[in-house]
Parts: C-alpha cells; structure tokens; sequence
C-alpha cells in the first residue's frame, strides 16, 4: 500500500515525483552550461573540469545532507515548492555574474592557479547545488511510499531520467544551436513551471500569481535585448564580431587594433597578430625538405600557417581541422588564409584520418597548442607518431612545437622537452631540436639539416620574421646546449593510456602560480579516506561506488576520444550511455529484493571486476575494432560496455535504502550524500591528478581495489541482511 504524508494528497506527492525528473532535466542543463562557462574563465583543461565538476558533486551531495538536518526534516510541501522557486532564478543569476565577474576569478590576459579555480567554482556552483541536493531529499521524503525504501528508489530513477533527458537534448541540439543564456532560459522556465504547478495543487494563490509574475519577467528579460551579447561584452576585449554555439564550446571572435583573435570556450584558438610563431611553424620544418610536394598539415590552417607553406611551392597541402565551425569562422573573417588551388580543407579528426588514409606526404606539420588537455596529448602520443611513420615517405619528416622559450630552461620546461624528444626517438631515429620561440622537433628516418640559415638563402623567399638574423639569433650555441641539457633528463614515454607529457605540461603550467598543487592533491587524498572511513558499510559502499562510477566513465570517455576522435555528438552520447545505465540499474534496484545487503555487496564487487577488466578490454578493443569490429561496432560496444558500468552504479543506491528498510525508514540525504560525495572525490583526484600521472591502467586497478575492499570489509555485517 501506498504510504500518503499526513500533509497532502496522493496525487501530490506523484507529482513530486514528475517534478523530480524536471529537477534532473533542469540540473544537467545548468550543469554543463555552468560547468562550460568555467572551462572558459580558467584555462579549459582537464585540472579545470575536474575541479569544476567535483565541486558540483560535492556542493550536491552537501545539499543533500543538509535537507535530511532536523529543521529541514519538518519540511514538507511547501517547503519543496520554496526551494523550486530559488532554484528558477540562480542559474540566471550565477551565469551573469560569472560572466562580470570573470577579471575577478582570472585577471584579463593571465590565468588562475588552483586556489583561485577551486574558489571561483565554488562561488560559482554551490548556490545552485546546494539547493538542488536539498530538494532531491525533501522529495525522497515525501514521494509516495509503496515500500519503505520506493520513494528514494522512485526519485533516483525520476532524477536520473531527467538527467538523461537533458544530456541528450544538450548534446544532441542545444549546445549546436543556442547560446548558454538561452539553454540557462529554458531551465528557468522549466523550473518555474515545475514550482507552480507545485503551487497550484497546494491551492495557493499567491504561489500561482508569483508564478505568472515570474514568466513574465523572464520574458521581459529575454526580450529586451540578447542577453548572450551583452554579458559577452563584459568577458572579451575587443569588438566582438563573431560568435556561435558549437558542439566544442561557444565560439566567440574578436577585433581589437587590427588583430583578429578565435576563442572556443573562452581559450583563444586563433590569432592573427603571432606571425612570428606562425612562421617558424612552417619555415622550420619545410626549410628541412624544400622540395616537398606533399604536406599535411594538422591545425595552424586559420592562422595563416599554409600561407606560409605554399610560399615554398608543394604540389599540394592537404589541412586537417576538426571543427568545421572553425572554418566557417575563419572563411567569413580570413578568407585570405584559406583560398588557394594548391590547398585542400579536410573537417576530420585528424588521428583518423592519419590511420585510415593511403595516401603519402614528404611533411607532416603538427601546428597545435601544447598538450594543456588529454584531447591534445592524444596527438603527441607514441602511437599516433607510429601512425605517422606509416604515411611519410622513406625520406618524410613529422615537425610540431613545443613550449615557450625564452632564454631560461626551468625543470618543468625541460621535462617536458625530455619526454617529447624520448617519445618521438622511440619512433624515428633522427630528431633535431630548434630553439624559437618555442621548441621545435624535426624527426625522420633521414638525416636532417642543422644549417636552416643557410638553407634560407638558396630559398626565393623572404619571410617577415624568420630571416638570416632571426635564425642567427634563436640559434645560438647556448641555446642549442640548454636543449642538449634538457632532453638528458629521465623521463616516462608518452603514450596512449599513460599520458605523461600531459602530466609534465600540467606541472609546468602550475610552477606558475605559488601555491602547491600537488600539496591540495594529498589533502583531497587524507580527505577521501576519512570520508571513506567515517561511513557505516553500507554508506560506505556507495561512497566507493560513486567514485568507481565516475572513475569508469572518465576512462571511457578518454578512451572512446583516443580510439575515435574529438566526436563531440559521439562523446555526448558516452555520457547518454552511463546516465541510460544508471537508470535502468536504479529501476530494476527499486523493486522489491531479497538479500538486499548481499546484492549491495555483490555491486561492490562488480564494480571492482569491471574496474580490473576494463584496461585490457580496451586494449583488445582497439585490436578489434581495427580489424574486425570496424567503427561503428567498436562505438556500439564501447557505449554497451558504459551501459554496464552505468548500470552497476545506479543498482547501488536503491540497494542501500533496502538494506536499512527493514529497520527504520531510511534516510535519502545520507544516501544520496554518500553517492555523491564519493563522485566529488573521484573526479577532484581523477581527472587532474591520478590519470595523467599514473596512466588508465594504474588508475583503474586503484578503483578496483577500493571497490573490492570496501564490499569485502562489508560482506560479514551486510551479507545476511
């Protein structure tokens, strides 16, 4: 029978329910919305996200134990429909103010170190989370109660389909087509929607008449001008004279002085005043073949780098840009850099096409950041060099660049430059290294030229910068010796699964600031295992099963990015797969079950065998899916694989709360609290710290072990229940 609250009707508390999955709609929409704004006030790496989106899981999971406090226990549904009203209106409100307030967090020009991220977010998220956490409880409380733990169990399903909803609306339509103003729009409405109707069963009013109000003053801001415009002025310098909505992130271009520069996600992508830079990316490596006929050429194509090429006259440069976005920015704004006969645009992930293509080149020119996320490593990594040894002729050279050098060779610089060079010999035999403004790599299978100077002048051209004296000067003898220094250094190879030169790059961005990073790594660590001990086994299960869930799903992610591409709907839909499984575990948990504390143990340890499983699983199914699979069925069966993990975790929480039924009539913000704040310590200590240190494999075998000693510590207590 179906246990109604003293205060209201059954069919209010059904709507409860309705209301939760709206709070999941609405919450993952704010999230990635919110959680994209942060990637582009604080650099856009993975130390950025990881701190971002743990500060949303624990602000949530914060939230949610303090509505299961004594005074928010005597809540009921008018204080659920109080926390709806609060929950319409602070997206909006942290949104405008993240944006005005961005040279607060991270000084125009310059950027923030750890300290400054972690309270940026904090300020940024926790107004939002905290009050959602709450709201999550309350309604496990008051949702109707066909079994003593359903109603926590039938709002973690509502929740998580909500969730899943709005991830795929996201990802599939929204973040392509409208702005973050706008999706933070259309979660105000959904929210406001969600609080009347609340409202309106209680009979109130003046809840309905403050809902009208509400609407309407959420027109009136929508219609008196683009919001997304406006609050973008106060972000960039510069008159903006672009701007998009992109799978990648936003997309924003600016002029300032005659200097045109492409931001995605608020990191600038293009820019038109380096010219410098620009060309000593294609001089330095075409001064090494001047005859070639074939070039391929992976980025730098807006910025003017194929320009530069062509002046050496190839047959043809073939540019690879995987953001066809980017090009139709750049053929509205730099026509000049992207028409010519002799120049082929390809809009493909360029590790794929470097794998699938017959074709042979004389140069491969890498003109890309530094590996500052896991998205660029990929492309400096020993497997994509083996993959660009294939298509090079016998004589062929691959060049990129690396860091910024300015006389002075710091221990993170040079570690950087080590393992570069130790990963790049591991595949091409002759590598030369030239101090410019950054570090250049020539590597090949034949020799190479030390004299570019020299080669410069049998050349008929006459660049702007790189001439006879800029050579003289950045080639000096005690700049070549400081690199010879550098690259003596011991390092760990760059690879696939073990992204170290990653790891290296992070180090050297965060020598910058002065605070310790590696000092708030350990005290997230000692808080991780105290939270984890201070849990009753069942809670602790969870908190275990949290941080596995998360860890699963940023192995999977990473994984399906290295094997497949930046396929940003693909990627999305990895996210889709987990959420999918968490719904369908947390809807076959919710039912009536025997041996609930054996089930939870036995999730435990499921969790633990995946975990183990997974890292030969993908190395297998990177054999696989090149020989057998094809891509289509890889991409099928590594979303299944997500499914599974997904699937696994959400059983977790439904299991706990009928392992407690039978004794009292269990707490959801202890529940949920656990999950949650289990996910926060998981992705606070994964994403920046664990994967790019220790590699996929270590990792993974890390959360294995947590997960199989947590269930085992709990099986004598919880088997029998």
């Amino acid at each position: 029978m179906t246990v109604a609250s003293p205060e209201v009707g059954r069919p209010a508390l059904a709507l409860v329910v309705v209301a939760s999955g709206v709070l999941g709609f609405v919450a993952m929409l704010v999230q990635l919305s919110l959680l994209r704004e942060l990637l582009g006030t604080f650099s856009g790496n993975e130390l950025v996200a990881g701190i971002a989106l743990g500060t949303w899981l624990l602000f949530t999971g914060l939230g949610a134990r303090l509505g299961d406090t004594r005074p928010a226990r005597n809540w009921g549904l008018r204080g659920l429909s109080a926390l709806w009203w609060f929950i319409a209106w602070v997206p909006l409100a942290q949104f405008l103010a993240l944006r005005a307030g961005r040279d607060l967090l991270a000084p125009s020009g310059g950027t923030a170190g750890v300290v400054a991220t972690l309270v940026g977010c904090a300020a940024a998220l926790s107004p939002f989370c905290l009050l959602s956490g709450m709201a999550i409880t309350l309604s496990a409380r008051l949702a109707p109660q066909p079994r003593p733990h359903g109603g926590i169990g039938r709002i973690y399903l509502a929740d998580t389909l909500g969730a899943l909803s709005g991830c795929v609306a996201f990802a599939g339509a929204l973040a392509c087509s409208w702005d973050h103003a706008t999706v933070l729009g259309v979660a105000t409405a959904g929210a406001l929607v969600a609080a009347v109707t609340l409202e309106w069963q209680r009979r109130s009013f003046t809840g309905v008449t403050a809902g009208l109000v509400s609407a309407t003053a959420l027109a009136a801001v929508f219609a008196g001008g683009d919001v997304e415009v406006r609050s973008l002025a106060w972000r960039y310098r510069g008159e903006i004279v672009h701007r998009a909505s992109a799978a990648s992130g936003p997309m924003v271009a600016t002029r300032e002085s005659g200097q045109l520069t492409i931001f995605i996600n608020g990191v600038p992508v293009v820019d038109t005043d380096n010219v410098a830079s620009t060309e000593e990316a294609a001089h330095f490596a075409l001064l090494q073949r001047p005859s070639a006929r074939d070039v391929l050429l992976i980025g730098g194509v807006l910025s003017g780098t194929a320009r530069e090429i062509l002046q050496h006259y190839p047959a043809r440069v073939t540019a690879i840009e995987s953001d066809p976005r980017l090009l139709d920015v750049g053929a509205a704004l730099l026509p000049a850099n992207l028409r010519h006969p002799r120049l082929r645009l390809l809009t493909t992930d360029p590790r794929r096409f470097i794998q699938q293509t017959d074709e042979r080149f004389d140069v491969i020119l890498i003109d890309l950041p530094d590996p500052s996320t896991l998205s660029l490593n990929r492309l400096f990594t020993l497997e994509f060099l083996a993959a660009t040894r294939r298509i090079l002729r016998p004589d062929g050279i691959v060049a990129f660049g690396l860091g910024r050098y300015h006389n002075y060779l710091g221990e993170e610089l040079s570690r950087m430059l080590a393992c570069a060079h130790r990963t790049v010999r591991e595949v091409y035999p002759v590598v030369a290294l030239f101090p410019g403004g950054r570090v250049f790599f020539a590597a090949s299978a034949a020799p190479l030229v030390a004299d570019l100077a020299g080669r410069l002048d049998a050349l008929a051209i006459s660049p702007r910068w790189v001439n006879r004296g800029y050579l003289a000067a950045m080639l000096q003898p005690d700049r070549q010796a400081d690199l010879m220094r550098a690259i003596s250094l011991t390092t760990s190879l760059n690879r696939d699964f073990e992204p170290a030169l990653y790891f290296y790059h992070l180090h050297h961005w965060l020598s910058q600031f002065s605070a310790s990073a590696p000092a708030f790594a350990w005290i997230v660590l000692a808080l991780t295992a105290v939270a984890w001990w201070r849990c009753e086994p069942d809670t602790r299960i969870l908190f275990a099963g949290g941080l596995a869930g998360i860890a699963l799903e940023l192995v999977l992610l990473l994984a399906f990015q290295i094997l497949y591409g930046s396929l940003y709907q693909q990627v999305g839909m990895v996210v889709a797969a987990f959420m999918a499984g968490l719904a369908i575990g947390g809807g076959w948990a919710s039912r009536s079950q025997r041996q609930p504390g054996r089930n939870l143990c036995l999730l435990g340890f499921g969790l633990a065998l995946l975990a183990a499983g997974l890292p030969p699983f993908l190395r297998l199914h990177d054999t696989w899916q090149a020989s057998l699979l094809g891509a289509f069925a890889g991409q099928v069966l590594l979303l299944g694989i997500t499914g599974v993990v997904g699937a696994a975790v959400g059983a977790q929480l439904p299991t706990a709360a009928a392992v407690v039924a039978g004794n009292a009539r269990p707490r959801a913000g202890r529940l949920f609290g656990a999950d949650l704040l289990g996910a926060a310590c998981g992705t606070l200590l994964l994403a920046p710290w664990l994967i790019p240190r220790c590699g996929l494999t270590a990792t993974c075998l890390m959360v294995a072990g947590l997960n199989l000693g947590t269930a085992a510590l709990a099986w004598r207590k919880l088997s029998s229940s």
